[in-house]
């Protein structure tokens, strides 16, 4: 399994991006965001909220508030290759 962290200051954003092949868990531990799947807003999270991302799906995290915005991801490690 991979984890990170990921801290975005007032307005920054989380560009748009996909995991191919996998799906991703996000875990807001501080602040407000909207997420947009494929650039369409699809919700918007506070601290203590959980957000599946399904593979193939673009996606992108603007912090909305005036502090900052802190989450972690976490991601299943790549299979190996045979």
């Amino acid at each position: 399994m991979r984890f990170g962290r990921v801290s975005l200051g007032p307005n920054e954003e989380m560009k748009e991006h996909s995991n191919w092949e996998f799906e991703e868990l996000i875990v807001v531990v501080s602040g407000t965001a909207s997420v947009f799947f494929s650039g369409k807003l699809e919700r918007e999270v506070a601290r203590g909220d959980f957000l599946k991302i399904g593979k193939n799906t673009l996606h992108s995290i603007k912090n909305l508030g005036d502090g900052t915005l802190e989450y972690y991801y976490v991601l299943p490690d790549k299979p190996e290759k045979v």
